[in-house]
This record gives C-alpha cells, structure tokens and sequence, in this order.
C-alpha cells in the first residue's frame, strides 16, 4: 500500500516535469507552418468602435456574431477569417467587428449600456456564426448565417462592398457574373 503511493506521488511530480520538456522541445524546434505569399494583419474592432470608424472613413460594417463553445465558429475563424484575401478585402474595403453572443461585457448601444449578448439579441442573432453587413452610417443591409467557406465570403464581400444589394438581389447578382464570366471566355 505505501508503495503504490509512493508510485502516485512520484508520476504526480514527475509526469508535469516530462510534459513541460515536450512542449518545449515542440515549440523550440517543431516546424512552423509554411506561408503562403504575404501575411496581412486583421484587426477586430469593438462594436461602438467599429461603428464610429466606418462612418467616418466610410465604410461598409461587417459585424461577426461568435460564441467560445461554436465550433463552426472555429471553422469560420480558421479557414474564412485567416484566409489572405478575405483578410485583405475585408482591411481595405470594411470596418470589421466581433461581437462575442455569450459575453457580458459592456458596450455602447443607441446611448445605452448592453452587454454583447444583448446586441446579438437585438440583431435577432439565433444561431453562430451570423454575420451582419451594414452601410458606412449603421443601417443594416443584410445578415449572412452560418459557416462560409473563404470563395463564398469573398464573393459576398464583393456584392456589399459595390453596394449591388442596393439594385438586385444576390442570386440576380451571380447570375450576373456568370454571364460576365462567359462573355470573357
């Protein structure tokens, strides 16, 4: 008996120990990930932030709905949201804003104090990841809901972005550039 505890006492000491020179032999010395081309930066702003930025440089808001436990929340963040050219059209073109539909933290609303679950409420936000696309002066234009994959958010950005929502709709649109795309061939 004194010596199985001894066995216990011995693995709790040293099984931390040999967990700690693993990690740091993996991150010394593991691989990094190959760069495709040149890694653009994005930036996440605040909602009342946000929203103050893109009236004064005119942009449109993108407003990105998440909660920690969405796990197409992740997939959103890890393949659409890292993605170099939606990084590089969403920097250029819109202001972007993450608002985290679980939290409690604090934000100007319309002069008010809400928390982020509040505004995903408000936003009549039900399930994650939603997105939301504004005008430059906050008017809502449209959400999109769920996962989208890069190719299709790229396009999308694109409809908002030349403000085509305001003279068709989104189907109206990829009609319209399938046909530009055959005429080109």
């Amino acid at each position: 008996m004194k010596r199985q505890s001894s066995i216990k006492r011995s693995l709790v000491l040293i099984l931390p120990v040999v967990l700690i020179f693993f990690i740091s032999f993996s991150l010394l010395w593991g691989d990094e990930p190959e760069k495709k081309g040149k890694d653009v930066d994005f930036i996440w702003h605040k909602y009342d932030q946000g929203l103050k930025k893109a009236e004064k440089e005119k942009k449109h808001l993108l407003v990105y709905f998440f909660t920690n436990y969405c796990g197409y929340c992740r997939k959103m963040e890890k393949n659409t949201f890292s993605d170099q050219k939606v990084k590089e059209v969403l920097n250029s073109d819109y202001v972007s804003v993450r608002v985290d539909g679980g939290s409690r933290n604090k934000i100007k609303f319309n002069g008010a104090q809400i928390t982020e679950r509040e505004l995903a409420s408000k936003y009549r936000v039900r399930g994650y990841p939603a997105s939301w696309f504004l005008k430059p002066d906050g008017e809502k234009i449209a959400p999109l809901m769920g996962y989208t994959p890069p190719e299709r958010f790229l396009v999308v950005l694109e409809y908002v972005k030349d403000g085509a929502y305001e003279k068709m709709t989104f189907s109206e649109y990829l009609e319209k550039k399938k046909e530009v795309g055959k005429s080109k061939k």
